[in-house]
C-alpha cells in the first residue's frame, strides 16, 4: 500500500511515505492532526496501536478507522463465502465481521465513537474478480497449493452468476470515527 501511495501521491510536494507500523509510526508525538487506517484494523496490536496513536496525535485529533465487510446475502455472495472458506489460509481468524462494534467501542473509550454504515459495491468481471479474490492475503498465491482448484472453482461460479459477463459483490463500508 505504501509503493502505490508514492505512486499515486508522490507528485504533492508535501507527500512523504515511510516504513513504519500501527505500533510504531515512526513519526514525532504530537505532529498528527488525524490518522486514518483503510482495511487495516484487525492487523493493529490493539493496545500498542493506541498507546502510538495517543503519542503521536495533536490534542483534538481524530482516528477514523474503515473497512468493507463483505456481504452475504445473494446466492452469489454466500457461495463466494463457501468458496472461500473452503480455500483460504486464516480467512476465520482475520475476518473483519470478527470485530464488533463494541470491540472498537472500547479502542476509542473513554471517548465515544461514532459509527457510519455506507452500501458499497464492486461490479466485476472474471479478471476482475480473480484479482479481488487474490488481493485477500488468506487466500492462496499463484505459487501455492490448492491455488488451481481454487481458480477453477471460482470459474465455475463465475458462469453460474455472471449477467452480461459481471457479478456484484455487496458490501457494508463501516466508518469509525472518533478522540482518543
Amino acid at each position: 500500500m505504501r509503493e502505490k501511495s508514492k505512486e499515486l501521491l508522490g507528485w504533492y510536494p508535501a507527500f512523504g511515505a515511510q516504513e513504519g507500523s500501527a505500533e510504531n509510526t515512526g513519526l514525532a508525538a504530537d505532529t498528527v492532526d488525524a490518522i486514518i487506517a483503510g482495511q487495516a484494523y484487525h492487523w493493529f496490536d490493539v493496545p500498542k496501536a493506541k498507546e502510538e496513536f495517543l503519542r503521536i496525535l495533536k490534542p483534538d485529533g481524530l482516528v477514523v478507522l474503515m473497512w468493507n465487510e463483505r456481504r452475504v446475502s445473494s446466492l452469489f455472495e454466500k457461495e463466494y463465502e463457501e468458496l472461500i472458506l473452503k480455500h483460504a489460509t486464516d480467512y476465520v481468524k482475520i475476518d473483519h465481521r470478527n470485530i464488533s462494534a463494541e470491540d472498537v467501542a472500547k479502542f476509542y473509550s473513554p471517548q465515544p465513537m461514532h459509527l457510519e454504515v455506507f452500501d458499497n459495491k464492486q461490479v466485476f468481471d472474471f479478471m476482475g474478480a480473480e484479482g479481488r479474490l487474490l488481493s485477500s492475503s488468506y487466500m492462496p498465491a499463484r505459487e501455492d497449493a490448492g491455488f488451481d482448484a481454487m481458480i477453477s472453482d471460482l470459474c465455475i461460479l463465475f458462469d453460474k452468476h455472471q449477467v452480461d459477463g459481471k457479478v456484484t459483490v455487496g458490501y457494508d463500508t463501516k466508518v469509525y470515527v472518533g478522540r482518543l
